[in-house]
């Protein structure tokens, strides 16, 4: 990294806080000079002082608190720091030295020799300062716990065969048409080994309930990209005001998307394909904040999002289904899940299966180029991005449900929303809700149907199903029977 020059920055200065290593090389050499100018040391004396500077500056710097005070803080690995008290100063000058060396700085206090550090930013290299534009940060980024290791990601080069349980992974989401498949495992090889050009586009994942959308990114990836880097939220907090706190990662996943409306897609636009964006948080002023995140858009819903006909922001996967049912896509997830813990042997090496993703997901990098997936240009092969382009007429589905919801015959049923929607796919769950109450339907846990023991929850019409009037079923989607649209 030291003296190589990165996109979107044109000066990346940093130390690695562990070994002191590519250090910012400006701020060493202003405090030899600055102690030989200040602090009236000569000779071996002089040269100790200028060790001692070196050596502090590596773990501590100083910065400013909310109230503008200045405050001393302490590297204690990637991506985290303390406050702390001159009393931890001068005790960690007696663990390394054995004695208190501020004394030994001649006419020059400590605090004038650490570095200051502007705030903090999140910049996803495993270094521990940033310096941008004359400025210096500390960099929140924490890496990954797997790494690859070289011997594995050789020995995918000598064989390139794809995991066998991650191959039974893709292939069970993508059985039809595998070209799904690679953009998603170089879409991810892409956030891990380049995340300086991370695609500037959306993965849209539909899929039935339970069909590893979680594992992949609460289980698998956490560990491969680091469980700070990976920010589980929703839609609504992402284009929301006070959204600071939620770009500072490599991934952001958009969980149980539902949102058509095309207010909040062009809200959306900017968080995914712009290189910076303007952020704010609670009781601060709004600011910059680049992006070096990726986006999945996971969702039950066959059209979680609206998009233009000429978008060229998400890439949207076939639905993804069950390989056989439910119970046996986890009695699946539970055997990977275990495999990633198996200890295997290469040549002295001993490695999990952990190890063997990371590699892995090296090699598809290295060697296959990502899967040739692109930072700018979301591909063609297998993209269902008409499914979002075409236009829902929920209009015309809103108006004959209410027309349906206000049928005699079909006061009698007790309703629920899922069958509804099945009927009505295009009007969301929020809006059938509030069509059922203002036709004059209630949500009751315990509704008595004719011929039923058991009380059943659901929406019912005014007093049907009491124990005196009782609901005569429950209501099928074909009873709503919906005008075909030409």
């Amino acid at each position: 990294m030291s003296g190589k020059r990165n996109v979107p920055y044109n000066d990346i200065g940093h130390w690695d806080h562990t070994s002191g290593e590519n250090y910012l090389t400006k701020h060493h050499e202003w405090t030899d000079h600055y102690l030989e100018q200040a602090s009236g040391l000569v000779g071996e004396d002089l040269v100790t002082a200028q060790h001692y500077a070196r050596k502090l500056s590596t773990r501590f710097y100083l910065t400013s608190n909310l109230n503008g005070s200045t405050i001393t803080r302490e590297i204690t690995g990637y991506g985290r720091a303390e406050t702390v008290t001159p009393n931890r100063l001068r005790s960690y000058q007696r663990q390394i030295y054995g004695k208190i060396v501020e004394d030994e700085l001649g006419e020059v206090g400590i605090n004038d020799l650490l570095p200051v550090v502007n705030s903090s930013l999140y910049y996803p290299k495993a270094i521990a300062l940033v310096a941008i534009n004359q400025g210096v940060y500390f960099n929140t980024y924490q890496p990954p716990f797997y790494a690859p290791k070289g011997k594995v990601v050789k020995g995918m080069a000598d064989y390139g065969l794809r995991p066998k349980v991650w191959q039974q992974f893709l292939k069970r989401w993508f059985p039809d048409d595998f070209s799904g498949a690679l953009v998603l495992e170089g879409y991810i090889a892409r956030l891990l080994h380049d995340p300086l050009n991370r695609p500037r586009w959306a993965m849209v994942l539909r899929s039935d309930q339970g069909t590893g959308k979680g594992f992949l990114t609460e289980t698998l990836l956490p560990k491969l990209i680091g469980d700070k880097n990976i920010n589980i939220t929703s839609l609504d907090k992402i284009v929301g005001k006070f959204n600071g706190n939620q770009f500072s990662n490599k991934l952001i996943v958009l969980n149980e998307t539902d949102n058509d409306r095309k207010g909040t897609y062009t809200k959306l636009k900017d968080k995914i394909s712009d290189s910076v964006i303007t952020v704010e948080e609670k009781y601060q002023n709004p600011v910059s904040q680049p992006l070096f995140n990726g986006t999945f858009v996971f969702s039950n819903e066959d059209h979680p999002l609206y998009a233009d006909e000429d978008d060229r922001r998400f890439y949207v996967t076939p639905r993804l289904k069950h390989h056989v049912d439910r119970e046996e896509t986890q009695r699946f997830i539970a055997t990977f899940a275990s495999w990633l813990n198996v200890n295997y042997s290469l040549d002295d090496t001993t490695l999990t299966g952990w190890d063997i993703m990371a590699g892995w997901f090296a090699y598809v990098a290295e060697q296959k180029s990502f899967n040739e997936v692109n930072t700018y240009v979301v591909p063609k092969e297998g993209n269902r991005i008409s499914d979002l382009t075409v236009k829902p007429r929920t209009a015309d589905q809103e108006a004959d449900l209410v027309a349906a919801l206000d049928q005699d015959v079909n006061k009698k049923y007790l309703w629920r929303v899922a069958d509804i929607r099945e009927a009505y796919p295009y009007v969301k769950q929020a809006l059938v809700e509030q069509l059922l109450m203002d036709a004059g339907y209630s949500h009751r846990e315990k509704n008595n149907i004719k011929g039923d023991s058991a009380r059943r929850a659901g929406w019912a019409w005014r007093t049907y199903g009491s124990a005196q009037i009782k609901c005569e079923g429950i209501g099928h989607p074909d009873n709503l029977k919906p005008r075909v649209k030409g």
